[in-house]
């Protein structure tokens, strides 16, 4: 999941599960909208902690909001990539050889 955060007076997209924080020249926080209108921004963050990131993850986006004074209604817990994210990644890193399909169960 790529998020963007709002912080000092900017918007900036992070992956949530390598911590890449996406950015334009000068270091400046590339959005979201940004990487889905250039796929140069997207290849540049390719890299060995962010070995699944590709221009086909901006498609499309989708938006929620989470307001820091509703804080305490949500579960901030930070966690690495885990094993269903993990093989989820890697078989789309392979294309999904078989077709697209439910790997650990979820259907069920």
């Amino acid at each position: 999941m790529i998020v963007d955060v709002h912080r000092s007076g900017t918007w900036g997209a992070v992956d949530t599960s390598s911590g890449v924080v996406y950015r334009k020249d000068h270091g400046v926080p590339a959005t979201t909208w940004d990487l889905m209108n250039d796929t140069g921004l997207v290849v540049r963050h390719q890299g060995p902690e962010a070995w699944y990131t590709h221009p086909e993850q901006f498609l499309a986006a989708g938006i929620a909001n989470y307001y820091l004074w509703d804080s305490d209604r949500y579960d901030y817990t930070v966690a690495g990539l885990n094993d269903y994210y993990r093989a989820i990644l890697t078989m789309a890193g392979r294309g999904w050889p078989g077709g697209l399909r439910w790997l650990h169960g979820e259907d069920g």
